[in-house]
Formats: structure tokens, C-alpha cells, sequence
């Protein structure tokens, strides 16, 4: 699994109804058949490889989301809500693992990329949840997720899906 941590901050517009930013620092984790990743052309000659049977990396990005957020039903300190939006990447490094067959015997290579393009407006973010209040001010959000891709990412462009569970505290200043 990946993960990720960061701050975000939610905005009410209208009556249960919310819009949210944030900045995450992010690490996705990933396996891709060789089919699924396309690395330049000529790139494989050019490193001394053969095309590649898979590929496992691991992705360093900041994720900037940007989500509506709406509450469906509330009860005395329960929130239930469902938030969709888009996520854009800011790519720091890629490091994969090759894996190729040479003459009869599977063996792996090692590659680190940091020029990795980025990616605006690469994921949809479907999410719903549940928020418990446990003070006036702070609350502990739990919401399943899915990041369906829009474009293909990092060194290899892949279209990666994400599926998990946001774990969160917010705080509500009462003003």
C-alpha cells in the first residue's frame, strides 16, 4: 500500500455543502505488466534491456486535491458525507525494479528517475465517509476511496488506480 500525509481545509459555501484544497505528500506504490508501461523508444536498447515482462516502483509526489464535499445526513455528533474532485501531481522522484528475462533466467534492474512530468488534473477522487465529532471542534473523518486515472503517469505512463481509506482529524474553529 501507499500513503499519504498532509493538511487540508475545507470551505462551507452553502448548507452542507463544502469545497476542498489541500497540499499531501504522497507515495504510491505500483506493478505494471510491460504491455502497461511505455518507457521512450529505443529506451530499452539504449539501457541494455530486453522489453520487460513487469515493472514494481514506487512514486514521491505532492497531490493537490481539489474536492465538493456534500453531507447527506447528520445525526447528533454523525456526519455521513460523499465528496468528489480532482487530484494534480507534483512528481519528485520514481524509482523502479526492471524485470526481463535473460536468456531463460528472470532478473531484475534498478532505475531512478527525478525529471518525471506532472501531472495536472490526472485523477478523478470519489470518496464517501463518515465524520464523528468527539469535541466541538475536533472530529475524526473515516472515508474509502477510489482515483480513477484521467491521464497516464510518471516515467513509464501508467494508469494507475487507487483504492484505500483517508483516516483524518479535523479541527472546526468556532468563530
Amino acid at each position: 500500500p501507499g500513503s499519504s500525509l498532509g493538511l487540508t481545509v475545507d470551505y462551507q459555501f452553502l448548507h452542507n455543502w463544502h469545497l476542498g484544497t489541500g497540499i499531501l505528500f504522497s507515495r504510491k506504490n505500483y506493478t505494471a505488466r510491460g504491455l502497461d508501461y511505455h518507457v521512450p523508444d529505443n529506451y530499452y536498447r539504449q539501457n541494455n534491456l530486453k522489453p520487460v515482462d513487469f515493472v514494481k516502483g514506487t512514486m514521491n509526489m505532492l497531490e493537490i486535491p481539489l474536492n465538493v464535499r456534500y453531507d447527506f445526513s447528520k445525526t447528533a455528533n454523525t456526519i455521513f458525507f460523499a465528496s468528489a474532485g480532482v487530484s494534480s501531481y507534483l512528481f519528485g522522484n520514481e524509482h523502479c525494479n526492471y524485470y526481463y528475462d535473460f536468456f531463460g533466467r528472470e532478473v531484475c534492474r534498478d532505475f531512478h528517475y527525478s525529471n518525471t512530468p506532472n501531472g495536472l488534473f490526472a485523477t478523478v477522487d470519489l470518496s464517501l465517509g463518515v465524520e464523528a465529532g468527539i469535541s466541538n471542534t475536533v472530529s475524526v473523518q473515516v472515508a474509502p476511496y477510489m482515483k480513477l486515472p484521467t491521464s497516464d503517469i510518471g516515467f513509464g505512463k501508467v494508469r494507475m488506480n487507487s483504492v484505500g481509506i483517508n483516516f483524518s482529524v479535523r479541527y472546526t474553529p468556532v468563530i
